[in-house]
């Protein structure tokens, strides 16, 4: 018997949950019961957008054996007291059934569900772009869930549904894992703007962020067949103490925040070079030309 789930927010997450349950295929059991927006006139656009998507009031939305709370961060809680007490009255758990209530908010819990206390609770996000997901379903993607075990089923059937493949995480900390997905996102496409910025101030224009993709895909391709110490290529890994002095007087007219990133990225790089065998002559070497002041190229 199928199992109905009401998706609350009318953004990108609801839009591409709408399309993975209606491309999902045959796995899981989920079927959309339809969407609940905090403004009725977006909820209409949102569902007139996506194609034939039922839009709720929020007494019918409780009614829906999964909550999927797909709202930004800091209107999860919010959202949960909203519909607290109709969840009370006319939710499935104040008739016996089983209830459930999932959001994506990768740094949060489950307990900013806590206010829907009939509903067990859990997280489900997607540690991806959803760029480009719309209408669509999760391709197979891994989505990463965590929270009550009494909701593992229910978000592992649910995400199949959607097209993911679950990895259900015992003890995960919520905050230092979504800053490592920023950092491995977001924190690339900084690091990637900075190069291509440098690349195009060295070359008068001829290179920029094409150039600099293409040694992140280099990288990457490593990355994927090794360790990272074992596949780190470059000046810090071949101990090239002159090289690494002349990037430092090349930067040293750039702006503060610029130098310092760079010189915040050099310990780590030291390290893996070090792991990967890196002798400690040469590692202390490449420490002096941090410690001392970048003289003129003789």
């Amino acid at each position: 018997m199928s199992r109905d789930v009401a998706i609350v927010g009318t953004g990108t997450l609801a839009e591409v949950l709408v399309g993975a349950l209606r491309e999902g295929g045959d796995e899981g059991d989920w079927e959309l019961l339809g969407v609940l927006g905090r403004d009725p006139g977006r909820a209409a656009d949102f569902a007139a957008r996506v194609g034939p998507c039922p839009v709720l009031r929020p007494e019918d939305a409780v009614r829906a054996t999964l909550l999927f709370l797909a709202v930004p961060d800091d209107r999860i809680a919010p959202c949960a007291e909203t519909l607290a007490d109709l969840d009370r009255r006319l939710g499935p758990a104040a008739f016996g059934g089983e209830a459930f209530v999932l959001h994506a908010a990768g740094s949060r819990g489950p307990e900013v569900c806590r206010a829907l206390e009939g509903r067990v609770a859990a997280v489900l996000h997607p540690p991806f772009s959803l760029a480009g997901l719309g209408g669509g379903t999760f391709g197979g993607r891994t989505l990463v869930a965590h929270g009550d075990p009494g909701a593992r089923a229910a978000a592992e059937d649910f995400g199949a549904r959607c097209g993911g493949r679950v990895l259900w995480v015992e003890d995960l900390d919520p905050a230092l894992y979504h800053a490592a997905c920023a950092l491995a996102a977001n924190g690339l496409s900084a690091l990637l703007d900075l190069a291509a910025r440098w690349l195009e101030c060295a070359s008068g224009g001829s290179l920029g962020l094409e150039t600099a993709l293409g040694l992140a895909r280099s990288s990457i391709r490593a990355l994927e067949g090794g360790e990272a110490h074992r596949v780190l290529t470059g000046p810090v890994r071949r101990g090239e103490a002159g090289t690494i002095s002349r990037h430092l007087r090349a930067l040293a007219g750039r702006p503060r925040v610029e130098t310092e990133f760079y010189r915040a990225l050099f310990p780590l790089l030291r390290d893996l070079a070090v792991r990967g065998g890196l002798p400690p002559s040469e590692a202390a070497a490449l420490d002096r030309c941090f410690r001392d002041p970048p003289g003129e190229e003789g």
